[in-house]
Parts: C-alpha cells; structure tokens; sequence
C-alpha cells in the first residue's frame, strides 16, 4: 500500500493560493484563522481541524473532500523512539 506524503497539504495549499493569487495573509484574514497557524501548516508542524480546513476550502473555491484528501492525520500523543 502506498503511503501518502505526510505534508502533501503543503503542495496543494501553495498551488491553491497561487491560482487565486491570494497570499498566506489574505488566507488568513478570510478564512479567521491566523498566519502563524497556516505557516505551522505549511511546515508541518500543525495540522487544520476540520473547521478550519473547510473554511479555507470555502475561500479557494474547492470542495472540502479536495481539502481533505490532502489532510493526513497524525496519531495522537508523542511519537516514540525507534
């Protein structure tokens, strides 16, 4: 089974914001979440909740199932050493 690019997110966010020509800080301000969390996005860092992704799908013009699919959730808790 293939795995899928754990920041695949990342990609498709950049590409969305490029085809509207919107910046990270246009996102932000029409969607209500703040730069410095879609930055964490970009970085993989964070991860959107299912709210905010959908409000972020709203502003770009896509369905929420084209934001989801990009979407790969972490297991919860701290990852452990190998």
């Amino acid at each position: 089974m293939e795995e899928k690019n754990h920041n695949q997110l990342r990609e498709w966010l950049l590409a969305k914001l490029a085809e509207k020509d919107l910046s990270v800080a246009q996102l932000a301000h029409a969607t209500g979440v703040s730069r410095a969390a879609i930055y964490l996005y970009l970085t993989d860092q964070s991860r959107p909740t299912g709210y905010q992704m959908a409000k972020m799908c709203q502003v770009l013009g896509v369905p929420i199932e084209e934001g989801l699919a990009q979407y790969v959730s972490r297991r919860a808790g701290r990852p452990r050493k190998l």
